[in-house]
């Protein structure tokens, strides 16, 4: 999910907060200072695009860059779904390991410009259109995915300017209770893994809860590892194997 992070980072709605939270996003959209963070921050620079209301990273693409820090070693074959216009986590680990990267996403145009910033960052990444793993073959050491979880109810009652009823619209809404897509992906994923695959997942707690996302692990039959999190970061990275492999 990407794009509304910033606004929502803050459970209490009192004004004074909201107002200094929104002055933050409108600073971080502004295309310049936009950049210069990502540049920074994940050694990625950007291609120039007009998407709308489209962030390049949030909260979870932050906690999840940690997870694959500690996670992801030379000579895996990775997939991350839901890759985005930037296709941000993909260049940066490859740019950090030497792995075989397949990023997909079900937007085309947020593919079409994937590949161009990844070509102006030097990567080479497989970037293919799937609706999660409906174009996808083969088996993956590593699957990462920072989903939509954002409830629809939420943004059409606090940030309904976000809601286009378009394509668009897939980035950040994860349906009545956010957890649509991620349902969908836990019950799919097993799929496109093997038995040692590790899969990581990024969710912001502030929608869908720990005890929620333990469940739905449950549920897909999966087993949590471990969690990745960060001080004064509202998201959690949940860590995930087969239950197999954890036998």
């Amino acid at each position: 999910m990407k794009g509304v992070e910033l606004l929502v980072s803050i459970s209490h709605r009192n004004n004074s907060i909201i107002w200094i939270i929104k002055s933050i996003k409108r600073l971080i959209s502004l295309v310049f200072f936009s950049k210069l963070l990502t540049k920074l921050i994940f050694n990625v620079d950007v291609y120039p695009h007009t998407y709308h209301n489209c962030q390049n990273w949030d909260f979870t693409t932050l906690l999840l860059k940690k997870a694959l820090n500690k996670i992801v070693k030379n000579n895996q074959k990775i997939l991350e779904v839901g890759t985005g216009h930037l296709a941000i986590l993909s260049t940066y680990i490859a740019k950090k390991r030497d792995v075989t990267t397949i990023a997909v996403d079900i937007n085309p145009e947020f593919i079409e410009n994937a590949i161009k910033n990844t070509e102006k960052n030097g990567v080479f990444i497989n970037l293919i259109q799937s609706d999660l793993f409906s174009n996808v073959d083969g088996l993956f050491d590593i699957v990462v995915f920072n989903p939509p979880y954002v409830p629809t109810r939420w943004i059409l009652r606090n940030n309904r300017e976000l809601y286009t009823n378009s394509i668009y619209d897939l980035v950040w809404n994860g349906g009545s209770d956010g957890c649509d897509t991620i349902k969908h992906f836990l019950k799919e994923v097993s799929n496109v893994t093997h038995k040692d695959s590790i899969i990581i997942l990024g969710v912001n707690t502030l929608f869908v809860d720990t005890s929620k996302m333990k469940k739905l692990i449950q549920d897909a039959k999966l087993s949590l590892f471990s969690m990745v999190s960060s001080i004064g970061n509202p998201s959690k990275v949940y860590v995930i194997k087969k239950k197999s492999a954890c036998i």
